[in-house]
């Protein structure tokens, strides 16, 4: 498990480092338009093919903010220059800065001919106005995906521990009250608790599918343990009992360690285990099945909803 998180953390770290670099240089390439300044100002070179830039206004002072950016074609170097569209001067004195900047970002296409596009400084209304090139980078929102999805992976690092474990104990609560009923009527029937021990493991394994659940293939191996090496039934349920850690189990399991050390009454304290098993396997069953009626919910709603609008749709459509 320690080595699956390692390779997850190294394969995030990777993308991760990976995406930043796509995103630098994405973010670097994109502004193919070349910004400069002289002394005579800012200015954009027209090149002889089209070219991509994103530019930033600013305006300050006269009480005026303005901040915007702008995705800008700029089209190729030409000798001949084309005809000025004509533009309407007038323009409202809330959006005047606006509209300005607007017109001066669509005229950097006006005229071809010209080899560098200055950018002005000032506006008509005196207020000034700033430009810079814009690179838009997501590196911090990656850095943070990288280091939230990291977090997540680590604080889930043990889920498939508690799944499995999880699975496990349902098994145990699932299989072990049929188990021990089989194994108290065996008693009954007068065989000693080693041969009465195979023999229920015997007749459960018989009724099992080809894939045992996690009980059943335990005990499995129990019964080949018992069978190869003649070793203690009740030794090898016990380390079974302590390795799953469930209390029942572990129950049973100090009862026939009982019966062996003391020789306490077995049948009758098995029964009364049996009895309280069933009780507690059909309370769990009562319990999931209060669960998928809450889980069944709301795709009973949405069901609901579709045969309403079905239903009404035909006279709404009539209206």
């Amino acid at each position: 498990m320690k080595t699956d998180l390692k390779k997850q953390l190294a394969i995030l770290i990777a993308a991760g480092i990976f995406l930043i670099i796509i995103d630098l240089v994405s973010a670097f390439t994109l502004n193919t338009a070349e910004f400069s300044k002289d002394s005579a100002g800012t200015f954009i070179t027209r090149s002889d093919k089209t070219d991509h830039i994103s530019l930033r206004a600013r305006t300050f002072g006269k009480g005026i903010a303005y901040d915007r950016e702008f995705d800008v074609s700029i089209s190729p170097y030409a000798t001949e220059n084309p005809s000025r569209k004509s533009e309407d001067k007038y323009m409202p004195k809330d959006e005047f800065v606006a509209q300005e900047i607007r017109s001066i970002v669509m005229s950097f296409n006006d005229d071809t001919s010209i080899r560098k596009i200055y950018l002005p400084n000032v506006l008509s209304n005196g207020q000034k106005v700033t430009w810079t090139v814009v690179r838009n980078t997501h590196t911090v929102l990656i850095i943070f995906t990288c280091l939230l999805t990291g977090f997540l992976l680590y604080h889930r690092r043990n889920a498939p521990v508690i799944r499995k474990k999880k699975m496990q104990r349902q098994s145990i609560a699932r299989q072990l009250p049929e188990f021990v009923n089989r194994l108290v009527l065996l008693l009954n029937a007068g065989l000693v608790l080693n041969s009465a021990f195979e023999r229920a493991i015997q007749e459960g394994l018989r009724f099992q599918d080809n894939d045992l659940d996690y009980f059943w293939s335990k005990m499995n191996d129990i019964y080949i343990s018992i069978r190869e090496t003649n070793s203690s039934a009740n030794q090898e349920f016990r380390s079974f009992a302590k390795e799953s850690g469930v209390n029942e189990l572990i129950r049973i399991s100090n009862i026939l360690n009982d019966n062996v050390s003391k020789g306490v009454e077995l049948t009758q304290k098995l029964y009364a285990e049996s009895e309280l098993l069933w009780i507690n396997r059909k309370r769990s069953c009562e319990e999931h099945g209060k669960i998928s009626e809450e889980k069944m919910v709301l795709p009973l709603t949405i069901l609901l909803l579709v045969l309403v609008a079905i239903t009404v749709s035909p006279a709404l459509l009539e209206l």
